[in-house]
């Protein structure tokens, strides 16, 4: 379910993917329209009383920028290495690197190093197979077809993602709300992104003279084709005093500044044409899903025609709100405030699962399927039902 970036500059061998053969380094493939449009999208909103705050910097949690070189493998290193070594740091506490390669090389069509990958089949692989450690599998620029070793794929079970989220998406219309990549990166988030490259910035990032005075790129020119120039990188920082985003990029800690990219929010809103942003699997154990929930009778029920449910939902149940859709509550800890509820098209013979959305008390999200609206907010978490030591999510849930 998600997405990508590439780029291109003139009078560099750059390119990154087209449907033809690459030629440069970048990798990231981008579907078309009718597909993005297909992808459920959500908007995050925090509980009214919380205010972000005017910066934040996930930068000392993410590894040391690395370098993806000759190949085209950009989506990987934005979405494995970065993103998933981040959120094992964040969930160990202990620094682990990821391997590019395990998610690269395990798509035939890249044994040449050079056709690169769609964003979601980098977040769809690691719902599935998760990633391996880079001791597991390392990575070699001059070698795309190399197969994960049983004991690389048996690792990287312990290495997956709940779900993926699309915050943006768009082939023709670059990202129209930076507030949402801005949720997510204050609620420690980091957001995968899908840019255009100009000659300005592409020149800079590919300048690897160490210590370079600090850059941020502004007014992006339209000096280069859009249909070849898109780079996945990975959205790390925001600051409103200087107006910017910080981003990890993967041509090394000397690319850039220091491995990084600064974007003014005006270029930002310009060149950026996807956004995703992906949950963590807990790998030891403290998230224990409903995979099979049970029925539960609604309390409250239904009040409309379309339906605005609101109601106590328990851990491991769900409700079916109508003949297509079906809520469900797969983890809740009220003594760190947690819920995670899933919601599910039951409309066909095989049910499909829309999204699994991770709640604060007061959080709510705003969500966008088929041609859909839904809005969906955990008010609170207490006790329902004979047992009064038993703990259910509170939840409102209508469509619009």
């Amino acid at each position: 379910m998600k997405y990508f970036v590439l780029f291109f500059f003139v009078g560099f061998s750059v390119c990154l993917f087209s449907q033809e053969k690459q030629i440069s380094k970048y990798g990231l493939k981008i579907p078309n329209q009718k597909y993005l449009d297909s992808l459920p999208k959500e908007t995050f909103r925090p509980k009214s009383s919380v205010l972000m705050d005017s910066s934040k910097d996930l930068s000392f949690f993410m590894p040391t920028p690395g370098n993806q070189a000759g190949q085209n493998s950009c989506t990987a290193w934005s979405v494995g290495y970065g993103l998933k070594s981040y959120q094992e740091k964040m969930e160990t506490g202990n620094t682990m690197l990821f391997s590019p390669s395990f998610i690269f090389n395990s798509f035939p069509n890249n044994s040449d190093c050079e056709n690169g990958l769609y964003f979601y089949e980098a977040f769809n692989f690691l719902m599935d197979e998760g990633i391996c450690e880079l001791s597991d599998m390392a990575y070699d620029e001059n070698d795309c077809s190399t197969q994960p070793s049983y004991t690389a794929y048996n690792n990287a079970l312990k290495y997956k993602i709940e779900d993926w989220k699309t915050i943006y998406a768009s082939k023709n219309y670059p990202i129209d709300d930076i507030y949402e990549v801005k949720a997510n990166i204050y609620n420690g988030k980091p957001v995968a992104i899908a840019v255009w490259l100009d000659s300005k910035i592409a020149t800079f990032i590919d300048d690897t003279t160490a210590n370079k005075p600090k850059f941020i790129w502004s007014n992006p020119l339209n000096d280069t084709s859009k249909t070849l120039n898109y780079h996945a990188m990975l959205c790390v920082g925001y600051d409103d005093i200087n107006k910017e985003f910080k981003v990890l990029n993967s041509y090394g800690p000397n690319s850039g500044n220091d491995g990084y990219v600064y974007i003014s929010y005006d270029a930002f809103t310009k060149a950026v044409y996807e956004a995703y942003y992906a949950i963590d699997s807990n790998n030891e154990g403290k998230y224990v899903y409903a995979t099979k929930p049970s029925k539960q009778k609604s309390e409250f029920g239904i009040t409309d025609t379309n339906f605005n449910f609101y109601g106590w939902l328990k851990k491991g149940y769900f409700i079916q709100i109508n003949d297509e859709i079906k809520l469900s509550c797969a983890y809740l800890k009220k003594s760190k405030d947690i819920v995670i509820l899933r919601l599910y098209d039951t409309s066909s013979e095989k049910e499909k699962m829309i999204g699994s959305y991770k709640f604060n008390s007061g959080d709510a999200y705003e969500i966008s399927y088929q041609g859909n609206n839904y809005n969906l907010k955990l008010d609170k978490i207490g006790s329902a039902g004979k047992n009064i030591f038993k703990s259910a999510a509170f939840v409102n849930f209508s469509s619009n």
